[in-house]
């Protein structure tokens, strides 16, 4: 299962996201990563789990679009957000 994201940020804080989800989700996804335009800010995050886990999504929502809010970026930047 791949858990998609659409955010634009700051270049100080392009991928502090990872980072700091990487740290929250520990063991409970195989991986994230992110990739993005650094030119206009756009991130594509994205957190992948063996299965769909609602214990997963509810540790990175609403946690994505809060932390981005509070360093001034958008969740919905290039394409928007889905699951």
């Amino acid at each position: 299962m791949v858990y998609k994201y659409d955010i634009s940020l700051q270049l100080s804080d392009f991928y502090k996201i990872v980072e700091d989800d990487e740290e929250r989700l520990g063991q409970k996804v195989t991986r994230c990563v992110a990739y993005g335009h650094l030119g206009d800010g756009n991130l594509h995050f994205n957190a992948t789990s063996r299965t769909f886990d609602p214990e997963v999504l509810a540790l990175i929502e609403p946690f994505i679009y809060e932390w981005t809010s509070k360093r001034n970026g958008s969740i919905s930047a290039e394409h928007g957000n889905w699951l």
